[in-house]
C-alpha cells in the first residue's frame, strides 16, 4: 500500500487526530514505520506532534515492534 504524502498533509491540515488508533491500538505513524516503511511521512507526523510512546492493544510500542520484527 503506498500513502501520498499529501494526503497526510491535507488530512493533517483539516485537524485530523494524529494519534488516532486503529482497531488493533496501532496509529498512523505506527503503520508507516512498520508496514511501508515511509521515513518521510514518518518525520512529517512526528514534527506535527505524533506521539512515539502510544501502544498498541497488545501493549507494544513502536521500539517494541521494530525489535520484534527483526528478531
Amino acid at each position: 500500500m503506498e500513502i501520498n504524502i499529501d494526503v497526510i498533509k491535507y488530512l493533517v491540515s483539516k485537524n485530523a487526530d494524529i494519534n488516532a488508533q486503529d482497531n488493533e491500538g496501532y496509529t498512523a505513524l505506527n503503520k508507516t514505520l512498520t508496514t511501508m516503511p515511509d521515513f518521510e511521512i514518518a518525520h512529517f507526523l512526528i514534527e506535527q506532534g505524533a506521539d512515539v510512546n502510544i501502544k498498541n492493544k497488545r501493549e507494544y510500542g513502536m521500539a517494541e515492534r521494530r525489535r520484534k520484527s527483526y528478531a
